[in-house]
C-alpha cells in the first residue's frame, strides 16, 4: 500500500525574498525529491495572488513553499491540488483552534470567522496536458499580533487563542496534514476531497453578499467546478465565476 508523502527535506532560512522564488530556483537547478520544503522565518518580498503581497513580522509566522510532482493529475483538474492544500491548512488551523469555526474561502484562503488567517499561492508547470511540477506557497499567521492597516481582515492563532503557539509544532501538524490530503489525491480519492472541501467552504449553500464589477448581489454557492470556477445561484440563474471576477462582501 502506498504511503503518504513525507515532507521532511527542509531548507530553513532566517530571511529571504520569497520562499516560492527560492523553491523555483531549487526545482530548476536540482529537481529535489517530491515534498521538499523551503521554510523562512522572514521573507521580504512575500507574494499573494495577483499583485497582492504577504506581510509578516520576522519569526512570528509559518512561511513555506513545497515542491510537488503531481504528474498523475490531468492539467485541467489542477484545482484539485488547491483543494488539497486548502484542506491541509484548514485541518492544521482547526487543530490549533478547536473551539472556533475555521472555513476555506474560495479560491485560496483560510478564515477563522470573518478574518483571514492563511493564504495559498501555487505555481504550476504544465507540459501539454500533464502537470509536471507545482510549487505551493503557504502563509499562516501564527504569533503576529499587529498588521499593516492596509490589510483588511487579518488574524493569527495568537490573536484568537491569546497565547503563543509553538511554530515547530504547528509546522509538524501542517506537513502531516499535507501528507494525508496529498495521499488522497494520489490514490484518486477525489470524492473524499470534494466532500470534505464543501463541508468547510465559506458560504456554501447559504445566501450571502457579493460584488462582480460594479454590481452587488446576493448569491448562494452551490459548488466549485472541475476547472476551479465558483458555481453560484443568483436569483433563478446559475452563474460561474473565475478568480478575481467576484468579491466576497464579508462584514
Amino acid at each position: 500500500m502506498e504511503k503518504p508523502l513525507q515532507f521532511n527535506n527542509i531548507r530553513h532560512y532566517a530571511t529571504l525574498g520569497s520562499t516560492n522564488a527560492v523553491a523555483e530556483k531549487w526545482l530548476t537547478e536540482e529537481r529535489p525529491p517530491e515534498g521538499s520544503v523551503v521554510l523562512a522565518d522572514h521573507q521580504s518580498c512575500g507574494k499573494g495572488v495577483g499583485t497582492n503581497s504577504w506581510e509578516s513580522t520576522p519569526g512570528s509566522n509559518l512561511l513555506l513553499s513545497t515542491i510537488l510532482y503531481p504528474t498523475f493529475l490531468p492539467a485541467h483538474q489542477q484545482f484539485m491540488l488547491n483543494k488539497v492544500l486548502s484542506l491541509a491548512v484548514h485541518q492544521c488551523v482547526a487543530g490549533q483552534l478547536p473551539q472556533h469555526q475555521v472555513l476555506i474561502k474560495w479560491p485560496n484562503d483560510v478564515y477563522v470567522g470573518k478574518k483571514k488567517i492563511a493564504g495559498i499561492l501555487t505555481r504550476n508547470t504544465i507540459t501539454g496536458s500533464t502537470l509536471e511540477a507545482t510549487i505551493a506557497g503557504l502563509g499562516l499567521n501564527v504569533n503576529q499580533t499587529s498588521f499593516p492597516k492596509e490589510i483588511p481582515n487579518p488574524v493569527s492563532l495568537k490573536m484568537i487563542s491569546g497565547k503563543d503557539h509553538d511554530r515547530r509544532q504547528v509546522l509538524q501538524s501542517l506537513l502531516k496534514a499535507l501528507g494525508h490530503f496529498y495521499h488522497l489525491l494520489r490514490t484518486n480519492q477525489f470524492y473524499k476531497i470534494d466532500e470534505q472541501y464543501l463541508r468547510v467552504l465559506l458560504n456554501y449553500q447559504k445566501p450571502a453578499s457579493y460584488q462582480a464589477g460594479h454590481e452587488e448581489f446576493t448569491g448562494c454557492i452551490t459548488g466549485v467546478d472541475v476547472y476551479g470556477h465558483l458555481m453560484m445561484t443568483v436569483g433563478e440563474e446559475t452563474k460561474t465565476f473565475d478568480m478575481k471576477e467576484i468579491v466576497f462582501k464579508i462584514n
